[in-house]
Order: structure tokens, then sequence, then C-alpha cells
């Protein structure tokens, strides 16, 4: 045992010492930037909140594996300048948000007050869907992510249009758990690069559903699996390779609870909709995903509970626990729900 240790110490401490001493390349470094979440509010009324942008800078050279294990066991680069952009989508140009950030020592930097550094006449477009982009400065250029989804909704909520918000591991893709003994063995799952669809429906009813209405992911992951998140929608879902469902992860929102950090974040989301817009929020933990949905005035759609080793009915926060004979055991069952 103390022998692993010392070489998972000295491994680490070749890390570290590695980016001291050649520093910050554009190969080695990996960009992950959020998705975000604003709108033209004008200052009057109550403020709706914002999802706020944030990048993660990953040590990750180029000739090793980029996998789960490789993000979850990648150095962080720290103190390093970073930029937010957002493409004006009247001319395809890419303009700056925010001033130059540097980077945290958990490799992260977040872009604060969002809305105010976004040019007046694009927040007139509201609602509009934007590519959002952050850089990082390295030694020999610049490393950058252009795959983030920043949505500008309207202040007015009757310009917005339907929005349905879902849980992703064992509500979209078979990504294990502890549901059934079936979810334990699904857990490589997360380990590849193709997971499989949680059911035989999924596959077609969500673009069905996104043609009528956004869907926005808001998972309890950490922020390494986002990229492998991100990559296995749009492999899925988007043929033409452009992201269409923005993720929103619990190191986006500042809660140490997961059920807060669901709550908290659809109550923004509520608030930049409107409620009237609000389909459901779809998801197989009662008590992250229903409560999140309930404690914001959103209807709860729980998915596939069969859960093994907790009281998995159990809502809390004062919340009736779900009944058994309300739970959607497939996308058929959400969709015919929700319209």
């Amino acid at each position: 045992m103390k022998t692993t240790r010392r070489l998972i110490y000295g491994l680490v401490c070749i890390v570290a010492c590695s980016m001291i001493f050649f520093g910050c390349k554009v190969a080695d470094t990996k960009v992950v930037v959020s998705d975000a979440f604003t709108s033209n509010w004008d200052g009057s009324g109550a403020d709706p909140g914002e999802i706020l942008p944030n990048v993660t800078a990953f040590y990750l050279p180029a000739k090793e594996y980029r996998g789960l294990v490789g993000y979850l066991t990648a150095q962080r680069i720290s103190d390093v300048t970073v930029r937010f952009k957002i493409e004006d989508p009247r001319d395809n140009s890419w303009i700056q948000i925010g001033p130059d950030l540097t980077t945290n020592s958990d490799g992260i930097a977040k872009l604060n007050h969002l809305r105010n550094y976004i040019p007046a006449d694009i927040l007139d477009l509201a609602p509009v869907e934007l590519r959002l982009m952050a850089q990082v400065e390295c030694d020999d250029g610049w490393s950058e992510d252009k795959q983030g989804v920043l949505n500008i909704l309207s202040n007015d909520t009757s310009a917005n249009p339907d929005v349905l918000f879902t849980d992703h591991d064992n509500t979209i893709h078979a990504t294990g758990g502890a549901n059934t003994i079936l979810d334990y063995i699904d857990f490589v799952n997360m380990f590849g690069y193709d997971w499989p669809y949680v059911d035989r429906y999924v596959k077609d009813i969500l673009p069905d559903i996104l043609d009528r209405a956004d869907v926005v992911i808001i998972t309890g992951q950490p922020e390494s699996v986002r990229p492998l998140t991100r990559d296995q929608m749009v492999q899925h879902f988007s043929p033409d390779g452009t992201r269409t469902v923005p993720i929103i992860v619990k190191a986006d929102m500042n809660c140490a609870e997961s059920s807060d950090y669901k709550a908290a974040t659809i109550t923004i989301l509520r608030n930049l909709y409107g409620a009237e817009h609000c389909l459901a929020m779809v998801g197989d933990t009662a008590s992250e995903d229903g409560y999140g949905a309930l404690a914001s005035g959103v209807e709860y759609i729980p998915f596939q509970i069969m859960k093994l080793l907790q009281d998995s009915l159990a809502i809390g926060g004062g919340f009736a626990p779900v009944d058994p004979d309300d739970i959607a055991w497939d996308w058929r069952d959400v969709y015919s729900r929700i319209f």
C-alpha cells in the first residue's frame, strides 16, 4: 500500500513539475467551456438571474488517453489567462465578453455579471441561442473550445419557447448507477466512448421534443465528465454536429448539496423562460430531480425509479413521496405527459 501511494505521489509530482518546467502548450491543453443562460432584463422588476459561463483548463498531453479516466485524473492548469467570446449571429464574428480572467487553483475561471458584457444590440435579439467560446493562453498560442452554448431569453417571457429539463445519467444514456443490477454493470459504459441509450425510444423522441421545445440537461456530474457527455449528446442527437442541448453540471452553481443545486438551477431557468413555458423535470433520483422540480414550482416526471440501496421514492423537503404509479418507464410515456 505504501509503495502504491509513493508511486501515485511520484506521478503527480512528475506531471506538476513537467508543467512548471515546460509550461502550458496548446497541444497539451484541453479547454472545456460550459453552457450559459441569461436574458435581456432591463433592470425593472426582479432580476431573473443567470447561469454564468465558466471554463476548465486540463493538462492532457496530446498522445495520452483523453477518455473519462484521462479527464478525471488530469492535472488542472492554474494561473493562466482566459477569455470568453460569443459569436455574433449577424455576421458570425467573435466578440470578447468581459475582461481577461485567470484560472484558479482548480483550473477554473468564471465570468460574473454575464449580461453586462453582452452588446445591447445582441441582447435585443432575444430569445436567441449563440455559440460560446473560451480561450486559454499558452506559451505557444491560444487553446480554445468553441462548443459552448449561450441562450439569451427574452424578458418578455411570452416570446420564449417551451423548455423541458432532464437529468442525464440513467435518464438519457444508460451510464450506470444504483437503479438495477444491470445499471451497476452498465457503469463500464462511462469509460467508453459509446454510451447506450437509456431505452429504445429516446433516440427518436428526444429529437421530436427538440422540434417543439428547448431541452436542458441538469446533471449532478462533475465538470470532468462534461466534455464526454457533450460529445455523446452530439453523436446521438445532432447528426450535423451542432450542439442543441445545453448541459449544466453541479460545479456550475455554488451549491454543496445536489438537491439544492437542482432547485437553484431550475428556479433560475424557470424565471428566465417563464413558468408557463416549463414543461417538466425528468429524472431518476427523486430526492434530487424531484425535489429540485417541486421546490421550483415545476412538474416532476419520475423516470425508471428502481433503486436498490435507498428509499428511492422519498423526495424530502416536506413533499409527498413518489407514487409508484406515476413513474415513467420509457420516453414514450414522458412524451405523452408533456404534449
